[in-house]
């Protein structure tokens, strides 16, 4: 992959996307985009370990980001209200199914308030990678 410039981020975009600043790698296709003013406290950690955190699974199960030193991690955030999150999820899935024998582990983290929504949506999406859930913080 090319390199950035310092500050820019890459998300997966969907297959059928096409334009400027996207890329096809090995099967997904990486949109490239200048980071967005907003984004300035994310863009001070690259480089940086993520900070810990601990989050619940669906089956009730605490995760812990400590514990996946080593490894490979996609953390996203999302919510079923969520348009453009809902059309990342199978992408980003994809991702996951591909790369998981690999090591690869991604969380999807659920900021739904409606934490009993969540269960049905992911059995209907049929999403395999671990959804967690948002501290009520």
């Amino acid at each position: 992959m090319r390199d950035l410039p310092p500050g820019w981020a890459t998300a997966i975009a969907p297959l059928e996307y096409s334009g400027p600043g996207v890329e096809d790698r090995g099967g997904h296709r990486l949109l490239r985009h200048p980071p967005h003013p907003e984004c300035r406290a994310a863009n001070a950690r690259v480089g940086k370990a993520a900070p810990a955190f601990k989050r619940e699974d669906l089956k009730g199960q605490e995760v812990s980001l400590a514990d996946q030193k080593g490894s490979v991690v996609v953390v996203d955030f999302w919510a079923t209200w969520c348009g453009p999150c809902v059309q990342s999820l199978p992408h980003l899935n994809k991702l996951y199914e591909d790369k998981k024998a690999a090591g690869l582990k991604v969380f999807a983290v659920s900021v739904d308030e409606e934490k009993e929504k969540v269960a049905p949506f992911v059995a209907a999406k049929k999403l395999t990678m671990t959804i967690l859930f948002e501290n009520d913080e």
